[in-house]
């Protein structure tokens, strides 16, 4: 039997040699479907995911008994190989933090069927998503007492350089749901983006609703920075039950008149709303840049926040992104313009450097010459000084010797 859109593997495939059967087929976002499956060694289920762009790549199922290697569509030029190397490579770094607890663990990864697969730990529980639509929101201190494990393992992943890409209500596994002891677990890693960034236009499935400008218009490489507004945006779902939305931003006014809303009708502290904000900032120059500076402002101990909410938050070029996407522009317009305003602010930012050198290469001759005055006047002062000491010295003998 097959599941989905007819691309995915039916239920009883084998996979890596025989080690992992596939028993249902779970979801795709997009980039890689996800089955829940049993690995026969140490007979225990897991979870693994299989790299596939959704209309960039498909597979013949004449046979099905037996799943034909994966193709590229017609006119895409995308390399397998290196699809198949960069995920592989990604889990073999994710593997090296198992020991973290807000992660699920990565327990192997391996090629086949012409496209790379990720075996992950079988998180028992449900998303944040089915929690929340059973058993209702969280309040902040409930919610940050819980989800600060994954705050910590998302810290040491990006000091390694390792990101999740796609962090939302979905991917946020509950243990132990709706009891004392509920745990987050981070899951559902996103390995298998590309590195060619035209393809995601045809891609599609994403929950875009968490995903950062940057992200959907794919105008800079993904960082710390794209995690962290994936995870704000994880955490105002978790509060208030909704998906964060374009209007989030006021580009006119350069606020965040939903957020705003959140101490009023949620009880939420003004640091944790000022968080949120520097977090949720479409502006990537002007966001949150790491989870120390994010925490930091959650418990409102940073003294950044000047920077992220007032500062250049207006100036900068690209929180127009929002409006022009409101325009209909498409993607390459976005990024043309973007770029374009970049260059323009970088040429500004030059101007002005070359005024600050011109006026110091100005007055430089003027202290130069105050410089050497200040000098000549220090040795003058030297060469009294020997003469100075000699003379006491004579008039304490003389002084004593009248004696």
């Amino acid at each position: 039997m097959f599941f989905g859109n007819g691309n995915d593997l039916p239920s009883g495939t084998y996979l890596n040699g025989g080690r992992y059967l596939i028993n249902e087929w779970i979801g795709s976002d997009g980039f890689s479907i996800k089955y829940g499956a049993t690995d026969t060694a140490l007979n225990r289920n897991v979870i693994i995911r299989e790299t596939f762009y959704n209309n960039l790549f498909y597979r013949n199922v004449e046979d099905y008994g037996n799943p034909a290697p994966l193709s590229v569509s017609y006119g895409y030029d995308v390399s397998l190989d290196d699809i198949m190397r960069k995920t592989i490579s990604e889990g073999m770094n994710l593997s090296e933090n198992n020991a973290l607890n807000g992660i699920a663990k990565v327990y192997d990864w391996f090629t086949e069927n012409n496209t790379a697969y990720t075996v992950y730990e079988a998180v028992e529980g449900v998303t944040m998503y089915e929690r929340i639509r059973q058993y209702g929101t969280y309040t902040w201190g409930d919610l940050y007492r819980k989800i600060t494990p994954v705050f910590t393992s998302l810290s040491k992943l990006h000091e390694k350089g390792v990101y999740h890409r796609n962090i939302n209500p979905q991917s946020m596994m509950i243990k132990n749901v709706n009891e004392k002891n509920e745990e987050f677990v981070l899951s559902n890693f996103d390995l298998s983006r590309p590195l060619e960034t035209d393809m995601l236009a045809s891609i599609g499935g994403t929950l875009t609703a968490y995903a950062p400008y940057e992200q959907v218009y794919l105008i800079t490489e993904d960082s710390s920075y794209t995690d962290i507004y994936e995870l704000a945006a994880t955490i105002y779902y978790a509060i208030t039950g909704e998906n964060p939305s374009a209007e989030m931003y006021d580009t006119v006014e350069g606020n965040f008149p939903q957020i705003d809303v959140l101490k009023v009708r949620y009880n939420i502290p003004e640091n944790v709303v000022n968080a949120l904000k520097a977090a949720l900032n479409p502006d990537v120059e002007t966001r949150c840049r790491t989870m120390a500076e994010f925490t930091a402002i959650l418990n409102g101990s940073s003294d950044k926040m000047p920077h992220y909410l007032y500062g250049r938050l207006r100036e900068t070029p690209d929180t127009g992104i929002v409006e022009n996407h409101r325009r209909g522009m498409s993607r390459e317009q976005v990024k043309t313009e973007y770029y374009t305003k970049m260059a323009e602010k970088q040429k500004e930012d030059d101007r002005q450097q070359m005024e600050i050198n011109s006026t110091v290469s100005r007055l430089q001759p003027k202290y130069a010459r105050r410089k050497a005055s200040y000098d000549r006047s220090i040795i003058s002062m030297k060469d009294l000084i020997i003469p100075a000491v000699f003379i006491v010295i004579i008039a304490v003998i003389i002084f004593l010797s009248s004696k």
